[in-house]
């Protein structure tokens, strides 16, 4: 008879993506100065549709995670593109997130500034005259889009998934859309629908 002991080790407080360190666990966490207000403003201010793509009328959102290490510099880890709208676009918008270099109140555990993720979505709006009806569409395709997650969320699947997909017919290559609704299909055990 052999004595066989196991012993759970106990989580690290941080992630490896990479050759980066991500901590996850904080004494004051990775902020903003000045809060999320300020940062909008500041993205906002600094992010700019491509000029070449003006008169496309592209519109959607792109998500990026940024990883802000213990001196603040600031690097994106990972950028999704849920619309599809390319590589001007990614430039853009890597552009406006790392313009946040040294305006953030770095992370801090065990009494030392560590290294964390923050993750940012940012919006492209087309301003000519002839977008104005795509963007009020994509407006309206988001608002519906929230209902019908809020729906879905107070036990109305039906008529939630109803809302996501008049939001996925307005816009039917929107990534965000799509998986919205398939994790819907999904959670309601309609997995053919959401394939």
């Amino acid at each position: 008879t052999l004595p066989i002991k196991f012993k759970l080790e106990e989580q690290p407080p941080y992630t490896l993506f990479g050759a980066d360190t991500i901590y996850t666990e904080f004494d004051t966490p990775l902020q903003f100065k000045g809060g999320e207000e300020a940062l909008s403003a500041h993205l906002q201010s600094r992010l700019k549709y491509p000029a070449a793509w003006q008169d496309s009328c592209l519109v959607g959102n792109i998500d990026v995670q940024l990883w802000v290490g213990p001196t603040g510099k600031v690097r994106v880890l990972d950028l999704t593109d849920f619309a599809g709208l390319g590589f001007d676009f990614w430039f853009a918008a890597t552009e406006a997130a790392t313009s946040t270099y040294g305006l953030w109140e770095l992370p801090t555990f065990e009494g030392r500034v560590v290294p964390a993720a923050y993750d940012i979505s940012l919006t492209f709006f087309p301003e000519g005259e002839g977008c104005k009806r795509v963007v009020a569409n994509y407006d309206y395709a988001i608002n519906v889009l929230n209902e019908g997650i809020a729906l879905y969320n107070e036990e109305k699947q039906e008529e939630g998934i109803a809302k996501m997909t008049e939001a996925v017919n307005l816009f039917p290559d929107n990534a965000n859309f799509l998986l919205s609704r398939g994790q819907a299909y999904m959670n309601s055990n309609q997995f053919a629908e959401a394939c």
